[in-house]
Formats: structure tokens, sequence, C-alpha cells
């Protein structure tokens, strides 16, 4: 990172980005790997990353997937002029949600308890993408939980990844 670069926009992480998102041209089908959004140039940085064809893989915290989408839009809408939200519809594909949990009566290393949830979509026309596009979070709750069934269901009838995805896009129509 360069600290002292001479315009603003070059300094810092935001200024590393920049400069990592130039030196690998998307021409190449690259991955881009950010440990933690915390701002709003490097969740903007990542948003335009994604549209653009990189696959973006980046964390963040928040207590459900809805609220990781919501503060990321959150952030970024201050450099996108507002556009974070149907910029990330096109893009998002998948998020994983984690959460540990601390078992008050246990000890040692099977204290903690992790879980997670998934939240998929296909592209701009999934119910996911038309959520995050009309900024309606609350409404995330019922293709989740659809989902969450699909993956449930999935396991008891053997479904190949490919299956459980395709099932995801369509509503589960098809499972069983």
């Amino acid at each position: 990172m360069n600290w002292d670069a001479p315009f603003e926009r070059d300094r810092g992480w935001a200024g590393a980005m920049r400069g990592a998102l130039r030196s690998f041209p998307t021409t190449r089908g690259n991955m881009l790997f950010v440990g933690e959004v915390r701002d709003a140039e490097t969740a903007a940085e990542l948003i335009q990353a994604a549209v653009n064809g990189l696959l973006v893989i980046t964390t963040l915290h928040a207590l459900s997937p809805q609220a990781a989408i919501y503060r990321l839009i959150s952030l970024a809408d201050r450099k996108l002029d507002g556009q974070a939200g149907e910029l990330l519809a096109s893009a998002l594909r998948l998020v994983v949600h984690q959460q540990l949990s601390l078992a008050s009566d246990v000890t040692g290393w099977k204290r903690g308890v992790i879980t997670g949830r998934l939240l998929f979509s296909d592209g701009e026309g999934h119910p996911v993408a038309n959520a995050i596009r009309s900024r309606n979070f609350n409404s995330l709750a019922q293709p989740m939980s659809m989902q969450d069934n699909i993956l449930r269901m999935s396991a008891q009838v053997s479904k190949s990844p490919d299956e459980v995805l395709g099932l995801m896009g369509t509503g589960g129509k098809g499972i069983g």
C-alpha cells in the first residue's frame, strides 16, 4: 500500500485495491479474495470488480445474510451514487453466513458450534436479486427459507451439487 500517494484515490486500502484490479484484467477469469470489507471504497471496488467479471470472495461481519447485504450496499452506495443495490443484484451469486455459538455447559474445543446458512441467486431475474434491487431485505427471508428446505431435502434424496443449484434457481420445482 502506498500511504503517501499524491492523489487520495491511490492511497491506503482503496488504492491498493485499485492497483490489484489494474494488475489483473478480467480477461483471464481471475478471482479476488479480500479479507474484510470495512469501508465505502473497498465495498464499491468489490462490487464493481464483480460486475466486471471477477469472482470476488470477501468477508464482513453481520448477524444475518440480509444484514450482510444491507451493510455492503450501505457502504458502497456512498461511492456508487446510490447504484450499489442494482449492481450487487446483478453480480451476487452466493452469501455464506456462519455463526459461532458457545455452549455454556461444555468445555474445550467441543464448546463451540458453527452453524451456517446459504443464500443463492442464479442471476438478475432471481427472487434474491429482485429483493436486493428493490432493497426489500426482509423479503430475503422467504427465498432463504425455501433454499434451506431444498438443501435439507436434497441431502435425503441424493442430488448432485448441480441439481441442487438448479433447484435453488427454480424455487425447488422438481425435488423428490
